[in-house]
């Protein structure tokens, strides 16, 4: 596979996913930016800084900050003081938060995949013979 393939193919599966952030975001209440801070924060349990969070998700620190203040006002995070540094503030997945990650999550990777694999799905009951499956599109 060359390398240019396997880029559109990762920035396609980052579209529909994206697209899926907001579906599910329109149910949940979630814009994609808090789903992806959840997200973060289910993978880091002890916490992580704002200005972490924000640069892992690639976005600016007061989007980051709107974003924080969202959820915690919809109860999925909380805010925490800093035992390495007593004025730091680290950001914390309640276990209203972390349910909605584990949900909207799975949501998410289930939607990627049928999109990506929907015709393959179709199409494999008329083979009887088959070994394996390689999707490069």
């Amino acid at each position: 596979m060359k390398i240019d393939q396997l880029s559109e193919g990762l920035a396609r599966l980052a579209a529909v996913s994206r697209q899926d952030d907001w579906r599910t975001g329109e149910v949940e209440g979630l814009t994609p930016t808090q789903g992806d801070i959840l997200r973060l924060l289910m993978t880091r349990p002890k916490g992580v800084r704002l200005s972490f969070a924000s640069a892992h998700i690639g976005v600016s620190q007061p989007t980051g900050s709107d974003a924080v203040s969202a959820l915690e006002r919809k109860g999925y995070l909380e805010k925490i003081s800093d035992p390495a540094d007593g004025r730091a503030v680290l950001l914390r997945a309640t276990p209203a938060g972390k349910a909605l990650a584990r949900k909207t999550g799975a949501r998410g990777l289930r939607s990627i995949l049928e999109h990506v694999l929907l015709d393959v799905m179709y199409d494999l009951p008329s083979h009887s013979n088959l070994a394996s499956v390689i999707v490069d599109e």
